[in-house]
C-alpha cells in the first residue's frame, strides 16, 4: 500500500482524492505500461514527415529490428567496435518505434517508484495521475538540483485539474527538503508557460542559441538548452525535431536568484 501524503502539509483535495507514494503493487505492470504510452502519445501522429525516413513500412520496421539485435549482439562481443556500431544503427533505425517509447518510459516510471520519487493521485481507490521528482545533476555552483517530469493521467480522469495538484506537490516536496536546490520542469503548453512566468520561473526555448551564432555558450540558458538537446538527440534525433518544432521550452527556479 501506498504511503499517503500528508494531508496537513498539502492543499484541500476534492471529495475521494488522495495524493500518495505509491509501490509497484498501487500500479501494476499494465497500468504502468498504460501510463507510459500516455506519455508518448501523440509522438507519431506530429512527427509527420520525418516519421517516413524511420517507419517506411512494417516490413521495413521488421528488417531494421532485427539488424538492431544482431548489431546489438555484435557490440557486445566486440567493446571496441561501439562508435561504428553506433553509426551503423542510426542508419540501420534512425527513430525508435512507438513501442521502444512506451518500454523506456516503463521503465522510468518503474524507476522512480523503487526510488520512492513517483507521486500519484487516487480517486475513489484508483490511480488516476503520475508526476516523477529526480535529482537531475548539479547546477554550475555545485548545488543539486531537481527535476519535475514522467507526468500522465489516464484519459477517464483528464480534465479534473490532476496534473495541477501533483505538480504544485511535487514542487513543494522538493522545496521542503531542499529548499536552495534549483528547480526544472519543462512544457508546451502556452497557458503553463504564462503561469510559470509570472511565478518567476525563468525560460530557456529548446531551440535556445541555435540561430544565434553570437550566443554565449557559457551561459546558464545555453548551458541548459544544450544538454537537453543532446539528451534527446542521443535517444532519437526525430524526437529532437518534433521538441523544436513543438515549441518546448524548460523552465527553472533558482532559489538564490530571487
Amino acid at each position: 500500500m501506498g504511503q499517503v501524503i500528508d494531508s496537513e502539509k498539502s492543499p484541500e483535495l476534492p471529495p475521494g482524492v488522495e495524493i500518495v507514494v505509491p509501490t509497484l503493487d498501487d500500479i501494476e505492470p499494465e497500468l504502468r505500461k498504460e501510463f507510459a504510452a500516455r506519455l508518448v502519445e501523440g509522438t507519431y501522429s506530429r512527427l509527420g514527415p520525418e516519421l517516413e525516413e524511420g517507419n517506411k513500412s512494417e516490413h521495413t520496421e521488421n528488417v531494421r529490428m532485427c539488424v538492431r539485435d544482431l548489431l546489438g549482439s555484435v557490440s557486445k562481443r566486440f567493446e571496441s567496435q561501439a562508435d561504428r556500431i553506433g553509426k551503423l544503427q542510426k542508419k540501420v533505425y534512425p527513430t525508435y518505434t512507438r513501442e521502444d517509447h512506451i518500454r523506456g518510459n516503463t521503465k522510468g516510471i518503474e524507476h522512480l517508484i523503487n526510488e520512492g520519487k513517483l507521486l500519484a493521485i487516487k480517486k475513489d481507490g484508483q490511480v488516476a495521475s503520475i508526476i516523477g521528482m529526480r535529482q537531475g545533476g548539479k547546477w554550475p555552483d555545485e548545488r543539486d538540483f531537481y527535476e519535475i517530469s514522467k507526468a500522465s493521467t489516464l484519459p477517464e480522469y483528464s480534465g479534473q485539474g490532476f496534473y495541477t495538484i501533483l505538480v504544485n506537490e511535487a514542487e513543494r516536496r522538493i522545496r521542503e527538503e531542499h529548499p536552495d536546490a534549483p528547480i526544472k520542469r519543462g512544457t508546451k503548453n502556452p497557458i503553463v508557460k504564462k503561469r510559470l512566468r509570472a511565478a518567476g520561473w525563468t525560460e530557456v526555448p529548446f531551440d535556445y542559441g541555435l540561430d544565434n551564432p553570437n550566443v554565449d555558450k557559457e551561459s546558464l540558458e545555453f548551458r541548459i538548452a544544450e544538454a537537453e538537446r543532446k539528451e534527446i538527440e542521443e535517444f532519437d534525433p526525430l524526437e529532437l525535431k518534433k521538441w523544436i518544432r513543438d515549441k518546448f521550452s524548460v523552465f527553472y527556479f533558482d532559489p538564490k536568484q530571487t
